[in-house]
């Protein structure tokens, strides 16, 4: 698997963003010897210990099921990985928001036009 970036290396500890395919950017800590260059095999990137907040499970608590993980994805996607990343890039945040919201307008209105419901006013 592709590093996306080596963010740091304390000692023998190494802090990697990596693209998981259902989660988006996800930072880890991974030890330094597991690195292959630009590389780390897939069980040692997900054996790593995962920085920031675990966006999933602080969403799902507000958000209706499957929104949850959909935003947590777009906020990691956004380098949204703390507290302290949420309250520099507010509109960041802002845009993610905007975004999940968005694509769930267009589902709602999907499908509401396999029920026939019509668009115009008449």
């Amino acid at each position: 698997m592709k590093v996306n970036k080596i963010i740091s290396e304390h000692g023998q500890t190494t802090l990697i963003e990596v693209q998981l395919p259902a989660r988006g950017a996800v930072r880890m800590y991974v030890p330094s010897d597991t690195l292959r260059g630009e590389y780390i095999d897939e069980f040692d990137a997900m054996s790593g210990i995962e920085f920031g907040v675990p966006w999933e499970e602080v969403l799902e608590r507000i958000l209706p099921e499957g929104a949850a993980a959909r935003l947590a994805m777009l906020l990691r996607d956004s380098h949204i990985y703390t507290v302290d990343d949420a309250r520099a890039q507010p509109m960041t945040v802002q845009a993610a928001l905007q975004k999940l919201w968005q694509a769930d307008v267009n589902r709602i209105i999907a499908l509401a036009l396999q029920f026939g419901v019509k668009g115009e006013m008449k």
